[in-house]
């Protein structure tokens, strides 16, 4: 098999070998309908937001995802890499002090969010600038930006443990690791495209 050494890399490779096929399945929940997005769809939406997301993103930088667990959550964080900067997501029932902790020790140069999270990014006076993930699909672009610093040794994402001190404690992950564990993963487990 072989390794690809940044995520984007790898899901571009899936966009080419498959780009109407099914990517996410989303259930419907109480009045919201099942939703659901083709690679091409994940990827014109992600590259979209990597274009808004590359004037405030200048090199390896840090940029918090405040999401609900659905379909804006991948392409907040394929977008966040396309950008060429890192990602850290804050789970939305997190308390405003802790979710505000976080973005000041990420040194988060936007939060990507939705319209609730902005609105609560205002009450709880976060000055992190705010990138809308709700992108219109007539907006949605054909090609990510292409940043020059990104590599294998790039950060990919920031991921916070719940510290033994009572303060989260961010832990740096290069892309170079998660492709290798999802290049590995793909082979031990026999994963393939229909999966």
């Amino acid at each position: 098999m072989t390794v690809i050494d940044v995520l984007p890399a790898f899901f571009a490779r899936a966009v080419a070998r498959d780009p109407a096929h099914i990517a996410v399945d989303e259930p419907g929940v109480g009045a919201r309908a099942r939703r659901r997005f083709t690679y091409r769809d994940i990827a014109r939406w992600s590259h979209a937001l990597a274009h808004q997301l590359s004037s405030v993103v200048t090199g390896e930088c840090v940029v918090a995802v405040l999401l609900p667990r659905r379909a804006e959550v991948y392409v907040a964080q394929l977008g966040i890499m396309q950008a060429g900067a890192a990602y850290t997501c804050i789970d939305p029932s997190f308390p405003d002090d802790r979710a505000g902790w976080m973005l000041d020790d990420a040194q988060a140069v936007a939060l990507v969010t939705d319209a609730d999270g902005a609105a609560r990014a205002r009450r709880a006076g976060w000055t992190t600038p705010i990138i809308d993930i709700a992108i219109p699909q007539s907006a949605w672009r054909d090609t990510p930006p292409a940043p020059s610093w990104l590599g294998p040794e790039t950060l990919a994402y920031l991921i916070y443990t719940s510290g033994t001190t009572g303060r989260p404690k961010g832990v740096a992950i290069e892309h170079r690791a998660i492709a290798n564990l999802v290049a590995h993963d793909l082979d031990a487990f026999g994963l393939t495209p229909a999966d």
